[in-house]
């Protein structure tokens, strides 16, 4: 089944004007080139130092001069095209379509059988893909949790083979911190589409590499640059903790992390210019009455939709987690910080979100959750696609038709509308007393039991023998990483 995207029908959420995207970008340009950004990577401060850039080699401070910051911008590839296995899974960032993706690095699992918090098993990352994999909505997956029963250091690299067996879909890699790890999972990628060329026209692998508040760039941009080489979309995340790693007020953990994300674009730009890369930001709130942080409250979700919109500006792709909760189980408090923080950051112009089936802040792992989320999707794809007010949808001569008294029931035009309408799969609409004949049901319960249909019988076509052989080879020596 083709990738399948949101059509975007209505208007923007405006959460900052053109003045206001203008002067953050501004700011964004002073900080880098005044502050500048400590880099504790020694080939990306070489870079900035052959470029131009005033380097402090001691303090690992590199200055940028606002020229390679805005060359970067003009260098980005735009629009970006992912790949899955086959081309039918391919989609289009374009900034016209809203996608769904999950996200991932999770640290429990709620398990399926019993309930109960666990530590997440490779096989969890094999069930995950599946169950991506069979529905429709879900365009890319990130795997969802990290195994604790493979090598550390070799954690990334089993999660992608995992998911790559699994899925026909687009991968989003995430926690690569070592180049190795990262050259490990191209050299996956290459073996499945079939060769360097293939990857680099249809990347079926992006990756996310995180940015440190305040204005740190660490290890990981070696990695986002060896995939910035082979074509490999680097996700350049800004992940701002509000009141701590980030301003305590809205404008300035936007501007904080726009400038975080133009620095390191830079750097890639110019070791790879023309690069593909997508911009991202997951930020945190602070609770101030526990100090605790949350991933859907709404200082965060304003700061998400602010970053979108500068994505916008610069016409960069936007990826990020939007179906947030800081809840423990699937409950009314994470349908509504869900609900509010996708459809926050779908209304601002977010190109691919992810997030559905994790719950506590992204670190936990729940299939009710998972297929509670993407109903959620569904009705606001309904909404998002908006509606037209052409002669036929007016629908002028048809209410003079039926008349004071009649009904549009028996008409064709009515058949062929709701043909093309949002349908419930999970959402309960029966009388009581149906409901309650069926078993009385809530919503956990009949995910459960269609999360259960799905485990048990959705496969996806396996990989060639000497394709699933050639990633064991590359798994063992991922192995090898580090030691």
């Amino acid at each position: 089944m083709p990738a399948l995207g949101i059509r975007r029908g209505l208007g923007r959420l405006t959460v900052l004007t053109e003045k206001q995207r203008e002067e953050i970008h501004e700011e964004s340009l002073s900080l880098l080139e005044s502050m500048g950004m400590k880099i504790f990577s020694d080939e990306a401060l070489e870079i900035l130092r052959k470029n131009g850039a005033e380097v402090d080699l001691k303090s690992k401070v590199a200055q940028f001069p606002r020229s390679i910051v805005e060359d970067g911008l003009r260098h980005c590839r735009r629009p970006v095209r992912l790949g899955g296995r086959t081309e039918d899974h391919d989609f289009v960032l374009d900034h016209e379509h809203h996608y769904l993706s999950t996200d991932g690095e999770g640290i429990a699992v709620l398990d399926f059988d019993t309930g109960k918090r666990r530590a997440p098993l490779l096989r969890d990352v094999e069930d995950c893909a599946r169950f991506a994999d069979a529905i429709p909505e879900i365009v890319s997956y990130t795997p969802m949790v990290t195994p604790s029963d493979v090598p550390t250091q070799a954690h990334t690299a089993y999660e992608f083979a995992t998911a790559v067996q699994n899925t026909s879909k687009h991968i989003v890699s995430g926690g690569v911190y070592r180049k190795e790890e990262a050259e490990i999972e191209i050299g996956i990628a290459e073996a499945v589409l079939g060769g360097a060329e293939e990857l680099r026209k249809r990347p079926l692998l992006s990756s996310i590499n995180c940015v440190s508040s305040p204005m740190i760039v660490g290890k990981t941009i070696e990695p986002a640059l060896a995939y910035a080489e082979a074509g490999v979309p680097p996700i350049i995340m800004t992940m701002p903790l509000i009141g701590a790693s980030g301003p305590a007020t809205i404008a300035g953990s936007v501007l904080l992390g726009n400038a975080q994300v133009l620095g390191v674009n830079a750097i890639v730009q110019l070791a790879h210019p023309g690069s593909p890369v997508l911009y991202s930001s997951v930020p945190m709130s602070m609770d101030i009455t526990t100090g605790s942080f949350g991933g859907a409250l709404p200082p965060g979700n304003m700061v998400v939709a602010g970053h979108i919109q500068m994505a916008e500006h610069y016409k960069i792709p936007f990826f990020s987690g939007g179906h947030g909760s800081s809840s423990k189980t699937p409950d009314p408090q994470a349908a509504y910080e869900k609900a509010l923080s996708a459809y926050t950051m779908f209304l601002a112009g977010a190109d691919l979100l992810g997030g559905p089936g994790l719950l506590e802040s992204f670190t936990l792992l729940s299939y009710e959750q998972f297929l509670i989320d993407v109903e959620m999707f569904r009705m606001m794809a309904a909404m998002l696609e908006g509606f037209t007010t052409d002669k036929e949808s007016l629908a002028v001569q048809l209410i003079k038709k039926v008349g004071h008294e009649g009904h549009f029931m028996g008409e064709k035009s009515t058949v062929d509308a709701m043909r093309k309408m949002w349908r419930p799969q999970l959402t309960d609409v029966t009388p009581y007393a149906s409901w309650s004949a069926a078993g009385s049901k809530d919503i956990v319960k009949r995910a459960h039991e269609e999360s259960k249909r799905i485990l048990g019988s959705h496969r996806p076509a396996p990989l060639p023998s000497d394709t699933q052989a050639k990633i064991r080879s590359l798994l063992k020596e991922a192995e090898a990483i580090g030691k």
